[in-house]
């Protein structure tokens, strides 16, 4: 369930609840518009980092994120961010301290997870056609945050960039990620990830995608390589529907490969 809308005084919210075992507060912040160009947000709310990761769940291009975004990326946490962009749409920002736990898990360290995004989209939003380039980067020292699937404790860097060109038809999205792990004890790790989408729209409601998904953990296991069909269609305004064909590149073997659908239904 997502709430959202504008109040008096150029304040505004949004809270987001997802129902599993027990009722889990997703999203909660509450914002203030200085000006067009600035606004200030606190609360708990999805980080400025990864492009992909900042689309909505119900609205990617594919079932599940890429590997790199899946693994690498620091969801959401409580904290307090500014962020705006120029009148024309061709530069925005965002940056923020956030609590370095995911979700609303209280601080367990008293260090800080610092996090910075810049978007240039030479083209501004008038226009169909669109050209944005991202780039982010986030700072922490962490004492228990859980990093592909693992426990980590120590200096975590990360850096991104991303790129998503849309022409007529046509879209190409383009994303990669790198960290540097520093534990408190051990050998440095640098696991990176990228991904490359090409799309169409076959029609205003159906359309057809591609990607090539690499990950490098930096660890015990071999870089693992996706390839990745995807038929997404929307028959109507509170429906969608989304299949994919996923075959491992390294080891096409037909027992490997997955089929995956997601099916939505929202008003």
């Amino acid at each position: 369930i997502k709430l959202s809308g504008d109040l008096d005084d150029n304040f505004g919210y949004s809270l987001e609840t997802k129902m599993l075992n027990t009722p889990a507060i997703l999203d909660a912040d509450l914002y203030y518009k200085f000006t067009p160009h600035f606004m200030l947000n606190l609360g708990l709310f999805k980080l400025p980092f990864s492009a992909e990761n900042l689309v909505s769940e119900s609205d990617i291009d594919f079932v599940y994120r890429s590997q790199g975004v899946e693994a690498l990326n620091i969801g959401k946490q409580v904290g307090i961010m500014v962020s705006g962009e120029t009148g024309d749409g061709v530069f925005s920002y965002a940056g923020g301290i956030f609590n370095g736990n995911k979700g609303a898990a209280k601080n367990d360290n008293n260090r800080f997870l610092y996090v910075g995004r810049i978007v240039i989209q030479p083209t501004g939003t008038a226009q169909k056609n669109i050209l944005e380039i991202g780039l982010n980067a986030a700072q922490s020292i962490d004492k228990c945050v859980v990093i592909m699937d693992s426990v980590f404790a120590g200096n975590r860097l990360l850096i991104g960039a991303d790129l998503n060109l849309i022409l007529n038809n046509f879209r190409i999205y383009a994303e990669a990620i790198s960290a540097r792990l520093k534990p408190v004890s051990g050998s440095i790790m640098k696991p990176w990830g990228y991904e490359f989408t090409a799309g169409y729209f076959l029609a205003k409601n159906m359309q057809i995608l591609a990607r090539w998904d690499s990950f490098n953990e930096d660890g015990i296991f071999p870089r693992n390589n996706l390839v990745i069909l995807g038929f997404n269609i929307v028959p109507a305004e509170l429906f969608k529907f989304q299949f994919n064909y996923e075959v491992p590149a390294d080891n096409g073997n037909i027992k490997n490969h997955r089929l995956l659908f997601n099916g939505q239904f929202s008003f």
